[in-house]
């Protein structure tokens, strides 16, 4: 098989390769590491059903936890709404390593 001319090529003979690991319930971006209480995006403390919520609109892309999970070897989370309410919203689904490589391009 040979390899494509848009890929890059590592040789891993004799190291470990493991699979990138899912989070499924994180609140990293919506609730900021360094932003205090200004920053906590998680709830919506007016109503116990809050299905209208989008945690999408409130995540901080330069959130340094999205940093600290890649280097631990997350490479995908759920990001959403804490447990304050009965039905807490939508959240979204990330690809960290897609997001940040994009990121970085642009």
């Amino acid at each position: 098989m040979t390899p494509l001319k848009t890929r890059k090529v590592i040789d891993a003979k004799g190291a470990y390769v493991t699979p990138g690991s899912v989070d499924a319930y994180v609140y990293i971006g919506v609730r900021e590491s360094e932003a205090g209480s200004e920053g906590r995006d998680q709830d919506e403390i007016s109503g116990p059903i809050q299905p209208h919520v989008r945690a999408l609109d409130g995540v901080n892309w330069k959130d340094s936890a999205f940093r600290y999970a890649l280097g631990g070897g997350v490479t995908t989370v759920a990001t959403g709404p804490a447990e304050a309410n009965v039905m807490g919203g939508q959240g979204p689904i990330v690809n960290i390593n897609e997001t940040f490589r994009k990121r970085e391009c642009s």
